[in-house]
């Protein structure tokens, strides 16, 4: 399953970044059921200004970062699991 969410959050990132900079709006998305074979999984989308520090910024300084957060639940039911990956993108 951890394999499979980090394919799904990989598969994000590059969709956005073959997207490029100015068509990658900043905000939060999520989508709560991913189609078949992934309907297990969920997935957020978090796209925010950043400075040089990395640290969130309300202005466009050239630097964006994207969180991808997959989630699935676990054998136990009330459990969830997460796998999370981050990845940057400027303006060229």
């Amino acid at each position: 399953m951890k394999t499979q969410a980090a394919l799904l959050a990989q598969e994000k990132i590059e969709t956005i970044n073959s997207q490029g900079y100015q068509a990658t709006l900043s905000g939060d998305v999520f989508e709560a059921t991913l189609p078949s074979p992934f309907q297990l999984f969920s997935r957020r989308t978090v796209v925010s200004y950043v400075d040089e520090a990395l640290q969130d910024t309300g202005s466009d300084v050239g630097l964006k970062k994207i969180e991808i957060i997959v989630s699935w639940q676990s054998s136990l039911p009330i459990v969830s699991k997460e796998f999370k990956l981050v990845s940057l993108i400027t303006a060229k």
